[in-house]
């Protein structure tokens, strides 16, 4: 920040370094001065498509839809296969219970770039607010797929499968996690379902797998 300051003193119309010093200020959380920066980078013609992300993205984490909405339209304006932009403002049609559009959205995201995960991962948890458990799940095998580690996949398919009592399943995808997750705390975690399914030596096995990993990594902080 002190950079950008004394770069902006010396050369106020040096507009890429008041679009670096707005992204200061937002991960510092002025909301503020960052949209007071992004839109004097913006007046002049400069990186509008990472202003507007960035302005819609701390539109988001303050809760301020309508503005999210606003910013990530205008950045489908300037490039409409921007799929991550697509599934942000579904993600404002869900924060807005709207649940059908951001379906919609979500389901756009995926067609425009199907190696994505996080579009499946939002189908889902919009097709289990509609009532679709089935669809729901489909999503997440779907996800699952293209990364079968996936850890948030995976988590959010057990929930739903210890839900609907499929115990099978639940040890399946535990174990799933045990063998392939680099996440410690998530093997820690399948390692306890799999003992309280009636799998202890193979929870065990989890849990010390996750302390060595825990270990290692003390190693290199």
């Amino acid at each position: 920040m002190r950079y950008c300051t004394f770069w902006l003193k010396e050369s106020p119309d040096f507009v890429a370094v008041s679009t670096y010093l707005a992204k200061a200020y937002e991960l510092r959380g002025d909301f503020d001065l960052a949209r007071q920066q992004y839109r004097y980078s913006l007046g002049r013609g400069y990186k509008d498509y990472i202003a507007y992300t960035n302005m819609g993205l701390m539109d988001m984490q303050q809760g301020r839809w309508d503005s999210a909405e606003e910013n990530l339209r205008k950045v489908l304006s300037l490039d409409p296969h921007a799929s991550v932009a697509v599934d942000d403002l579904g993600v404002v049609y869900f924060k807005k219970g709207e649940y059908a559009k951001a379906l919609e959205l979500f389901e756009e995201a995926r067609r425009l770039n199907r190696f994505i995960l996080l579009p499946y991962l939002d189908i889902s948890k919009t097709q289990l607010k509609l009532g679709n458990v089935k669809g729901a799940i489909g999503a997440l095998e779907e996800a699952l797929s293209i990364n079968p580690d996936d850890d948030i996949a995976l988590v959010d398919l057990i929930k739903i499968y210890i839900d609907l009592k499929d115990n099978n399943n639940v040890i399946r995808l535990a174990r799933q996690i045990a063998r392939l997750s680099p996440n410690p705390i998530s093997i820690y975690n399948a390692g306890v379902l799999l003992d309280y399914y009636g799998f202890p030596d193979e929870g065990r096995q989890a849990i010390e797998k996750s302390q060595r990993i825990r270990a290692g990594k003390a190693l290199w902080p």
